[in-house]
């Protein structure tokens, strides 16, 4: 690897349940995690003693490019990739979406287009953002349905993501970016960890796509899926510029 960052990541979302997953992933692959947060001190004390672990306090604000969280630009360069694992705004009666995480999207984009080695970004979206590929899930659509419903602020929020990287496009000279798709996060049983599943990517109702997976599988695709990219591997770069739908595993 010739970047002198490689082992830098930038990890957004950091005291949610995915977002420790993510740390703690990067931590095991001996990785430099840059944990930007609200409040580091809810961060829990194995991520916070670690000495690879850097935590920056900020918050992210809603609105353009001139309410953009600064301080978070100097942090930029020195990282090779960019893990959010920013969720949907809840509000139930909010009807709009907030475009916070969107306008954070597009901020970061045009900040790092003129890097000379531009950072691999994953950004996490939700299937409300519809893909050409997605299959007709029943589950899916009665869950998008329910959104619609008790939450359409939240589902306008990741459509409102997906859009942000699909009109920005890719290509020779972008920014390499990939968004993947989740849906029913839950905490993987103990029992399970040590056989260290890894998520499967596909697209909606593919024929392995499944609703449930575990937030240390995502985790575990995530970091590997980085590093893929990093190493140029077939297995990574297929995904760059693309839609993943993650579920379960499937081994």
């Amino acid at each position: 690897m010739s970047n002198p960052n490689e082992k830098n990541v930038l990890v957004l979302g950091g005291t949610g349940k995915q977002g420790l997953a993510i740390i703690r992933e990067c931590l095991a692959h001996n990785l430099h995690p840059i944990v930007y947060v609200r409040t580091p001190s809810k961060l829990p004390s194995d991520i916070t003693t670690n000495p690879n672990v850097t935590a920056i306090a900020g918050k992210i604000v809603e609105g353009t490019i001139e309410s953009a969280p600064t301080d978070l630009y100097p942090h930029l360069p020195n990282v090779a990739t960019i893990i959010s694992a920013l969720g949907p705004t809840s509000d139930v009666f909010y009807r709009k979406a907030h475009h916070k995480y969107s306008s954070l999207y597009s901020d970061i984009l045009t900040q790092v287009a003129s890097y000379k080695t531009k950072p691999y970004i994953l950004a996490l979206a939700t299937p409300s953002y519809k893909h050409p590929s997605d299959g007709f899930s029943l589950l899916m659509f009665i869950g998008i349905i329910l959104l619609k419903i008790i939450d359409p602020g939240a589902r306008l929020d990741m459509i409102a993501i997906g859009n942000v990287f699909e009109e920005y496009g890719t290509g020779e000279g972008k920014v390499p970016w990939t968004v993947y798709r989740v849906a029913n996060l839950r905490d993987e049983k103990p029992e399970m960890r040590k056989k260290e599943r890894v998520a499967y990517a596909g697209y909606v109702a593919d024929g392995k796509w499944g609703i449930n997976m575990d937030r240390e599988e995502i985790a575990r695709w995530l970091v590997r899926q980085s590093q893929d990219v990093m190493n140029g591997k077939e297995e990574g770069i297929k995904w760059v510029g693309k839609f993943p739908a993650l579920s379960g595993s499937v081994s």
